[in-house]
């Protein structure tokens, strides 16, 4: 049995790739290609991915709670992760966290999860048992 180096193995690899269109198999991978992408229907993505695709509400800071879901509806996520500051300032508001809960599923979006650091890592024992009301809020 011989052995044969990364650097060897990738050689021939990318020989292979670039002969392959003068061997007319180019055309045959395109065929295969496309029949099991055809017969493939994911649940995300409108079937183009295996996995959701969801926006982290951080990344659109500076809007509303109600203009982070448009815009994750618009931009084409499949869910939303707000921040827990985000749901308080709703509710302070005057916003009502079911009404906004269905408004999210009437976009078509889903909530994964909920982001919030809430002094994550404190130094003392003591400290931590003062975060755990946060924590549990």
């Amino acid at each position: 049995m011989s052995s044969i180096g990364r650097r060897e193995f990738l050689a021939g690899g990318a020989a292979a790739v670039a002969s392959a269109p003068l061997l007319g198999s180019s055309a045959l991978a395109d065929t295969a290609a496309t029949s099991v992408t055809e017969a493939i229907s994911y649940p995300y993505q409108d079937g183009r991915s295996p996995w959701p695709l969801v926006l982290n509400a951080s990344t659109v800071r500076h809007v509303g709670t109600e203009e982070k879901i448009r815009v994750a509806e618009v931009a084409g996520w499949d869910g939303i992760e707000l921040w827990i500051d985000d749901l308080e300032g709703y509710e302070e508001g005057g916003g009502d966290l079911k009404e906004l809960g269905a408004e999210i599923l009437d976009r078509g979006l889903y909530v994964p999860n909920i982001i919030g650091l809430w002094n994550e890592m404190p130094e003392t024992p003591e400290a931590f048992e003062e975060s755990l009301e946060a924590t549990r809020r």
